[in-house]
């Protein structure tokens, strides 16, 4: 990790109540950006630990199983809803959704955001958030006005000095 990325290489899944440790499903190694913020509450797991070690793992090295990582979620949204019964309910899976429509509102381009997430293709990006990317018809005209303003054919020529 360094400049605000975490290298996302491997990801974990459960198969017959087994941990498996393999590829990502692209297959591919990715940087994902990393708020400052939340760098600094991620410090104090890295302490210590080499570059390709997990954060969070059981005592013994080994990840965590995912029903660990899902109850440990589940309790914490429990507690929020019994500080806040406004709190809703929540999964660790729509925090990725989340994650892309603020990517998006922020004004991130769908090739950003593919990036991100990990997409294999920015069509699949689109397929899923497109209906999140701004509708700016409007501005593309206008800029493609301000473009064609700027064109040779529209320069004051020395004959007429008209363009």
């Amino acid at each position: 990790m360094g400049r605000g990325r975490i290298r996302v290489e491997r990801s974990a899944s459960k198969v017959n109540a087994k941990t498996i440790i393999g590829n990502t499903k692209t297959h591919a190694a990715r940087p994902v950006a990393v708020s400052a913020s939340v760098l600094k509450l991620l410090a104090p797991a890295m302490v210590g630990k080499a570059p390709d070690e997990l954060l969070w793992c059981r005592a013994d090295g080994q990840p965590l199983r995912p029903p660990t990582t899902t109850h440990w979620f589940a309790a914490a949204v429990s507690r929020c809803q019994a500080a806040d019964e406004r709190f809703p309910r929540v999964t660790a899976h729509e925090l990725r959704h989340t994650a892309a429509s603020l990517m998006i509102a922020s004004g991130a381009n769908v090739k950003t955001v593919q990036s991100q997430l990990g997409h294999k293709t920015a069509t699949m990006t689109l397929d899923q958030y497109g209906h999140l990317f701004p509708d700016d018809l409007d501005d593309v005209a206008d800029k493609m006005d301000e473009l064609v303003g700027k064109c040779a054919q529209n320069v004051p020529t020395k004959e007429t000095g008209q363009s």
